[in-house]
């Protein structure tokens, strides 16, 4: 099975099986992989919010000002030069690279940074004003939750350690009667549930929404796998395995535009298996196929530079694309391809050159002018492919 089809179906599996749970996690590969795109789908969310908290922290200080006058340098004394700092440390901590990946956890600190101070000033209140302020930490509690988009398990522990807190104060340090400090916690408590099934329920709509991503990614990736094979198998001989015609022309039209911009020389060779239709009627089809194969990879050895192309031109006919070659360097490729298709030593009794397979070549060498086109090249290759046949073949000759 195609790995990539195996990790879709392993996804769409994890989809089926979270789907039909109650949990909040995958398991460890996933779960790392989620947690990664998580932190850094909602990076700079976090922090964008972390400073909107602080501003409004800060201008909460206008509250102050209205409710609190007698004793509102205890309270500015707790809000500015107390928590300020430890606010602003929180959400600079959240730029450095190693931190990147607490930011959860350098949210949910705020918050609870935050509801302490709450408590706090809440000690120092009375009467209608107190209630003022525990509206002010039922708030902080639920839209930290939300506007940071914690994960629940940061929600559950932010919740619990302000809960705690408040429990603490209510208990130890409140002059309430016992009735009013139930109803607080009553209160808190009912808030707390909604806004933590808020965040459980975005989470997992997150969650089930990022696995359909995955499969939808991934089957995309697949498809332009295949398609990219698809078009590499376009572009091969299906037989030799080297490239096919069609390949060829392309890298023969762009190293020809190449060649003229930049007035390099550019060199083709035209090779011929020598007697191949006596080799099939003598071997049989099989045989000949398999000499095809041979040959090819054999002249594709030579096409070892950028921009060079071995391709199987059609039938028995093989061409060598070689840009900035000269002459002589083309001529030394071409006797080193004529050789080392001798020395494969497969048999050829019916040829009249050998008793083993043997190949002609011919050579062209050009430096195109704009007004040429690379059909020129073609054509001379050819007519000295003709010749080499013609005066004896197993042989290289140049236009």
């Amino acid at each position: 099975m195609n790995p990539n089809q195996e990790q879709i179906n392993n996804t769409e599996k994890t989809l089926d099986t979270y789907a039909q749970t109650t949990g909040l996690r995958f398991e460890p590969q996933i779960e790392a992989k989620f947690l990664a795109h998580y932190d850094l789908q909602f990076r700079s969310h976090i922090t964008i919010s972390m400073y909107i908290g602080i501003s409004i922290f800060i201008l909460s200080g206008s509250l102050d000002l209205i409710l609190m006058n007698e004793r509102l340098s205890e309270v500015w004394a707790i809000r500015y030069p107390t928590f300020l700092p430890l606010l602003l440390m929180l959400t600079v901590a959240t730029y450095p690279e190693a931190l990147k990946n607490r930011q959860q956890i350098l949210a949910s600190l705020m918050v609870i940074s935050i509801g302490v101070a709450i408590i706090l000033i809440i000690d120092l209140t009375e009467g209608s004003v107190r209630q003022i302020y525990f509206s002010g930490l039922f708030l902080t509690q639920m839209a930290g939750l939300t506007a940071m988009r914690m994960l629940f398990r940061y929600a559950l522990l932010t919740t619990a350690s302000i809960a705690l807190m408040l429990g603490l104060y209510l208990v130890l340090k409140s002059t309430e009667t016992t009735r009013i400090i139930l109803a607080d916690l009553y209160l808190f408590a009912g808030m707390a549930f909604f806004s933590l099934m808020s965040n459980y329920f975005l989470e997992r709509a997150y969650r089930l929404s990022y696995l359909k991503q995955e499969i939808i990614a991934q089957k995309h990736q697949i498809l332009l796998q295949t398609n990219q094979q698809l078009k590499e198998l376009s572009l091969k001989d299906g037989l030799t395995g080297v490239s096919n015609r069609r390949a060829f022309d392309a890298a023969l039209s762009n190293e020809w535009r190449r060649a003229c911009r930049q007035g390099n020389s550019i060199s083709l060779l035209l090779f011929d298996i020598d007697y191949f239709k006596r080799f099939n009627d003598t071997y049989g089809h099989q045989s000949g196929d398999d000499c095809l194969r041979r040959v090819a990879v054999e002249l594709a050895l030579f096409a070892n530079r950028p921009g060079d192309c071995a391709a199987r031109y059609g039938g028995e006919e093989f061409v060598l694309l070689l840009p900035e070659a000269t002459k002589e360097d083309a001529l030394k490729i071409a006797e080193a391809s004529l050789t080392a298709v001798e020395q494969l030593n497969i048999a050829h009794t019916s040829s009249s050159v050998a008793q083993h397979v043997t190949v002609s070549a011919g050579l062209a060498t050009m430096s195109p002018a704009p007004h040429q086109e690379s059909k020129e090249l073609l054509a001379s290759a050819d007519k000295a492919l003709y010749r080499a046949k013609n005066t004896g073949r197993n042989q290289c000759i140049t236009d």
